[in-house]
């Protein structure tokens, strides 16, 4: 036994070695521990693999990890190719899956090693952004150009007004259920109570993306009429007029295009492309506020009503992260321009 310890090169052997020869020479567990230097489970495990295997049991495994084959630059790009679509399970990929996907190629693995790879090749967990299919991407592109344009002829016509950027939307919402990914103690799954109803509310956004300062409107119902009562309350409301004008980007819904439609004075509409909801800053807004209704059991709108509008209220002192979810790149330069 001594010979085997004065031969070991690795201090791990070493340990294990001591460990067992001072076991071997009747010493308890933590006497053993304490005079080989280690923990006491290092001592167990030690007796174990001893037990088991002999002296080369006690080699420090740790050194042969890795000796599969490396990914190299062609295994990167298949790699890439291969996680753009679905796993070959036909499902989502995760660690689990990328692991049995680089050991069938015969690259080494371990517990963590499809995550790392994950991360090392540029991929993070992300949600993807909704996307209408019949969106024109053209025209999207075109509107993004115009839009510094379109508030500077704007201001041409009346150079002495001041000028803000705005944006308008609504989002339907009532006592159909909403989950939502929330903490919980481990291994006790969080429950939401459901009992599902098929009532609804209108919640009229308006918003200023650099500032973050918001108007909200709760209606019963979406039409010419109640677009109209939003429109007067908003212009109200911010001073719309002769010298105060707002661009307001908007969608192409009927009630926003219909021929009763009365714009207040100072109120100019910027319509947005058809299927264009990410070009829409209002947009953003929505999953803020229903964050009130989320894992809630919510029994009659009276109940809704009360959560939207106290959600509403908690918004309106949050400028800074209505800004950051709602700031567009190319949103900025018009509202400098105005």
């Amino acid at each position: 036994m001594r010979k085997e310890i004065q031969r070991a090169r690795s201090p791990w052997r070493r340990r294990r070695l001591e460990a067992v020869r001072f076991t071997k020479l009747g010493y308890g567990p933590s006497e053993v521990a304490k005079l080989a230097g280690c923990a006491r489970s290092t001592v167990r495990s030690a007796i174990l693999a001893f037990n088991a295997g002999g002296y080369d049991a006690l080699d420090d495994g740790r050194a042969r990890n890795g000796r599969g084959r490396r990914m190299t630059p062609e295994d990167d790009a298949a790699f890439v190719a291969a996680v753009q679509g679905p796993a070959p399970d036909g499902g989502l990929w995760n660690g689990r899956k990328v692991r049995l996907w680089l050991a069938d190629r015969g690259i080494a693995v371990g517990d963590r090693h499809g995550w790392s790879t994950l991360r090392r090749l540029g991929f993070t967990l992300q949600r993807p952004q909704s996307k209408h299919a019949g969106g024109d991407v053209a025209a999207q592109a075109a509107f993004r150009a115009a839009f510094v344009d379109v508030v500077k002829s704007v201001r041409a016509v009346v150079p002495d007004a001041t000028f803000e950027v705005w944006a308008q939307d609504e989002a339907r919402m009532g006592l159909k259920p909403i989950e939502r990914r929330c903490w919980a103690p481990r291994g006790a799954r969080p429950i939401a109570l459901q009992r599902p109803k098929f009532e609804w509310l209108y919640l009229y956004g308006f918003v200023r993306p650099t500032t973050g300062d918001a108007e909200w409107l709760l209606m019963p119902t979406v039409s010419v009429p109640a677009f109209n009562a939003a429109l007067a309350h908003f212009a109200k409301t911010l001073g719309a007029s002769e010298t105060k004008r707002i661009i307001l980007v908007l969608d192409n819904a009927g009630w926003h295009v219909g021929h009763d439609v009365e714009w207040p004075v100072g109120i100019h509409p910027f319509f947005l492309p058809a299927y264009s909801p990410e070009l829409q800053p209002a947009e953003k807004l929505w999953p803020l506020v229903r964050e009130a209704l989320a894992n809630r059991l919510i029994e009659t709108l009276d109940a809704a009503e009360h959560l939207i509008t106290e959600r509403c209220k908690a918004l309106d002192s949050a400028r800074d992260l209505i800004r950051g979810c709602t700031t567009l790149p190319w949103w900025g330069a018009a509202d400098a321009v105005a």
